[in-house]
């Protein structure tokens, strides 16, 4: 019998203003041997910091942040981080599900079950991404950064 391929593990950004919440899916994710999660944020101010320093390969957020409506953070994510795959994991009225893609999600998540929430990352962590695009300062002290990349990015 050949051996299964091991599945690759990837990096999660967690956006929600509830503590509690963002906790509960942190562990969740820390628990499964397939998912890092390597920055939180209550507001989109601090996600998109931690977007742009961590680069996660999927960021899980709600759209009812206090100080932005998720549907105008999505494009602000892709801007920054481009291959990055937003989920959107949220309480509202599951009708947003159509803006939520129409704005770059990847997927849209209801809270209520975490179990659906795993069950679309791993969905998404089984197909490969469409596209692999990240904004690089268009100087001589950036070339490292963008040859590590691209190297991670033919490695994935």
């Amino acid at each position: 019998m050949a051996p299964v391929p091991s599945r690759m593990q990837f990096s999660v950004g967690v956006v929600d203003d509830d503590d509690d919440l963002r906790a509960l899916v942190r562990l969740t994710l820390e628990l499964s041997s397939r998912y890092h999660v390597v920055g939180e944020a209550p507001d989109a101010e601090t996600a998109l910091a931690v977007i742009e320093a961590e680069v996660p390969d999927i960021v899980v957020l709600d759209l009812g942040l206090a100080d932005i409506a998720g549907h105008e953070l999505i494009p602000r994510i892709l801007d920054i981080a481009g291959d990055t795959r937003v989920v959107v994991f949220t309480g509202t009225d599951p009708q947003d599900q159509h803006l939520s893609r129409s704005t770059g999600a990847t997927d849209y998540v209801v809270k209520g079950d975490i179990d659906h929430l795993l069950a679309a990352l791993n969905q998404i962590g089984d197909r490969p991404p469409t596209r692999a695009t990240r904004r690089f300062a268009a100087t001589p002290p950036s070339v490292p950064g963008a040859r590590q990349f691209l190297a991670d990015t033919c490695r994935r």
